[in-house]
């Protein structure tokens, strides 16, 4: 494109008279296509450094808690219990509605799986609310839990909000700490204690 005559990129405005090439034709016309080239290629490598600057800053603490909690509802909604261990700390405490609390990593995947083998279930959260001071972190959201029993029942929604407390380990990865939440429906489902 760049190593068009004059005369070539003329005939291509005639036929084509873009914005784009017409302008670029009005404005570099005594300048010559070799001045578009170069103005397109200076901007072109600006725009990239820009972006490359972007991905090099490191995500504020916020962000990276945000990204460790929606990893964490990724992998609850393919039911990958190894994924979803490794977002809890080695003492986990879980709170569960109506039910006695869970601690460590082991009583926690054996919720899930109880859970699993009944039904489906993914989660979205909403209003999101972090807060971070040193090496914790306050997730406070709420959700809505879809449910699709496994034995064909109809499908639930449960509605509720949780607090999750996030505390960067060692390796400067943040994991789940603690967790409770409770359903705003009378009706809990299956997450909620019912």
């Amino acid at each position: 494109m760049c190593s068009d005559s004059p005369r070539q990129q003329n005939s291509r405005v005639v036929r084509r008279l873009s914005s784009e090439t017409l302008g670029r034709t009005l404005f570099f016309g005594a300048l010559g296509s070799s001045a578009y080239c170069l103005l397109r290629v200076t901007v072109l490598e600006l725009v990239s450094r820009d972006t490359t600057e972007a991905r090099r800053q490191p995500m504020s603490e916020n962000d990276q808690v945000l990204a460790r909690h929606r990893g964490f509802i990724s992998s609850f909604a393919t039911e990958d219990y190894a994924a979803m261990r490794e977002f809890l700390t080695e003492d986990h405490v879980g709170m569960p509605p109506a039910r006695r609390q869970m601690n460590g990593r082991d009583e926690a995947e054996a919720f899930w799986r109880e859970g699993f083998e009944v039904a489906k279930s993914s989660f979205t959260s909403h209003d999101e609310d972090i807060m971070v001071s040193g090496d914790w972190a306050i997730d406070r959201f709420s959700f809505i839990m879809n449910i699709e029993p496994r034995d064909g029942s109809p499908r639930v929604r449960d509605e509720g909000k949780c607090v999750w407390l996030w505390r960067k380990d060692d390796d400067g990865t943040w994991r789940l700490a603690s967790a409770i939440w409770n359903s705003d429906l009378p009706q809990p489902a299956l997450w909620s204690g019912g």
